[in-house]
């Protein structure tokens, strides 16, 4: 996966997350985040 993806998925799920989740806490979407992001990198390694 090219960097320049990488960067703008990881721009673009704090957005995402606080759509879908908008009553969770911002520092459960920030953890939530790292973690889904470092699944789809794991996956496409």
């Amino acid at each position: 996966m090219p960097l320049t993806i990488i960067e703008n998925f990881y721009e673009l799920l704090p957005i995402a997350s606080k759509n879908i989740y908008p009553l969770m806490h911002r520092e459960y979407d920030e953890v939530n985040s790292s973690v889904i992001l470092d699944l789809v990198i794991n996956n496409h390694n």
